[in-house]
């Protein structure tokens, strides 16, 4: 399901954006599982025209139990998102979640203006891995670039299939064990608009 223009393939590092990703690792996933995740995950960015800057989160910064949301109105939706934050803080919280369906295997908020726009649910990725028989580290990695995309793209609707799908099916998982699950070539401009501020032209970026 590659669907990355030969284009975008042969860009740049000067070319590319940049996206500050903050991981807040609640969960206490070990390190050497979190390395194999943020390698897969700046691959597949990197294949989007984004180079990741990794930053480790201090659990008791205050963003990082703070996650808000407020619904925009109707005729200031282009506002909210030109405000809204372009990097990401994100934790992996343990346990099950009251109200949560074990189907979900994470949440973002678009268009939150501070603390957490991502979160992971660890026993639900670990959940769906073994029920598909993936590596956990493989399905961690792309719920979390499906939450990431879902911020960049500055909306909670999904794709058809292919790694912004609602709900992956078989066809999604065998990708994931076979090659890098990729954004689709309209997902991956839309993201780095988002990261240069394209459309926003009064709004500072905030990386």
């Amino acid at each position: 399901m590659k669907t990355i223009a030969l284009a975008l393939l042969m860009m740049t590092a000067a070319d590319a954006e940049e996206l500050r990703v903050t991981l807040y690792n609640k969960a206490k996933i070990p390190n050497d599982l979190i390395e194999s995740v943020t390698v897969t995950l700046s691959s597949i960015f990197r294949q989007s025209g984004i180079n990741i800057k990794w930053v480790a989160g201090v659990p008791g910064a205050p963003e990082a139990s703070l996650m808000t949301y407020q619904a925009p109105p109707v005729d200031r939706e282009l506002e909210f998102a030109c405000h809204a934050r372009r990097d990401i803080a994100f934790d992996i919280i343990p346990g099950a979640v009251a109200g949560v369906r074990s189907q979900l295997l994470g949440m973002a908020l678009p268009l939150s203006h501070e603390g957490l726009n991502v979160r992971i649910f660890y026993d639900h990725v670990l959940g769906a891995a073994t029920k598909e028989n993936r590596p956990y580290a493989t399905v961690l990695s792309y719920a979390i670039a499906h939450e990431i995309g879902h911020v960049l793209l500055r909306s909670n609707a999904h794709a058809g299939r292919g790694l912004m799908a609602e709900v992956w099916t078989n066809v999604e998982y065998d990708w994931m064990s076979k090659a890098p699950l990729f954004f689709a070539t309209e997902e991956s401009r839309q993201m780095r608009a988002t990261l240069s501020g394209a459309g926003c032209p009064a709004i500072t970026s905030r990386q």
